[in-house]
C-alpha cells in the first residue's frame, strides 16, 4: 500500500475501519486516535 499523502486521506481510512466494527468498539477507536491527536507529548505518528 503506498504512504499516505494527506490527512484526509487518514482520516477517510479511519472512519472506514472504526464503522466496519460494533458502535462501542468503533466510538472508542475515533477516541483513542482523537487523543493521540491532541496529545502534544506525541510528536511522531
Amino acid at each position: 500500500m503506498p504512504p499516505l499523502r494527506t490527512k484526509n486521506e487518514a482520516a477517510l481510512i479511519s472512519g472506514h475501519k472504526a464503522f466496519q466494527r460494533p458502535m462501542a468498539e468503533g466510538i472508542k477507536l475515533l477516541n483513542t486516535i482523537q487523543d493521540v491527536y491532541l496529545n502534544h507529548d506525541v510528536t511522531v505518528a
